[in-house]
């Protein structure tokens, strides 16, 4: 992740933005952050409403690697493991 600080002035109405760009170890903690922010939310889930995100997070994750398997095919990736498996 790339952190973007805008920094004002250097005109004569102080007002010329330069963008700085750098990788940020404070922008890196934040997305340890939101992991963090989500452990603490699902800690705070009902049963039932644990037992409802189960069956969403199954069927967001089997549609996600569906979709990567497809992408996968479709650029070639898997076409070694098919010829291995025919010689097999």
């Amino acid at each position: 992740m790339v952190h973007r600080d805008r920094i004002d002035g250097g005109t004569a109405d102080g007002m010329e933005a330069i963008t700085l760009t750098c990788p940020c170890p404070q922008q890196r903690d934040k997305s340890m952050t939101k992991v963090e922010q989500l452990t603490q939310e699902m800690r705070q889930l009902s049963r039932a409403e644990l037992m409802a995100f189960r069956e969403w997070f199954r069927t967001y994750d089997a549609e996600a690697w569906d979709e990567q398997i497809e992408a996968d095919v479709q650029s070639g990736k898997l076409d070694t493991l098919e010829v291995a498996s025919l010689l097999g």
